[in-house]
């Protein structure tokens, strides 16, 4: 249940429109947006606290399903590719630490 839950929610990522604190999001570009949900989810996950064995598992399979180890190369990769986009670098770094 809880593994379904997670890829449903990879499946929907960088889809911003129904929630009105990021629909401000929804006009960047998708790998963009993508990357700035997973980062936000990845947060999450990071600070979520592994009480006992299967709440572990569940954080370790939704760092896992998201990627989250590829965040900083793709952000690089991310402002290498927009350099000349001051509002994607701005929004990239400031989603940069902010839970989902």
């Amino acid at each position: 249940m809880i593994a379904a839950a997670i890829a449903l929610a990879v499946l929907q990522l960088g889809d911003f429109r129904h929630d009105p604190d990021l629909q401000h999001l929804q006009s960047l570009p998708r790998d963009v947006r993508i990357h700035i949900d997973r980062q936000r989810n990845c947060n999450h996950w990071a600070g979520e606290e592994p009480y006992d064995a299967d709440r572990r598992r569940q954080i370790e399979s939704a760092l896992k399903e998201l990627h989250c180890e590829r965040l900083d190369r793709e952000a690089r990769s991310l402002r290498h590719r927009y350099l000349r986009s001051p509002m994607i670098l701005k929004a990239l770094r400031d989603n940069r630490d902010i839970p989902g």
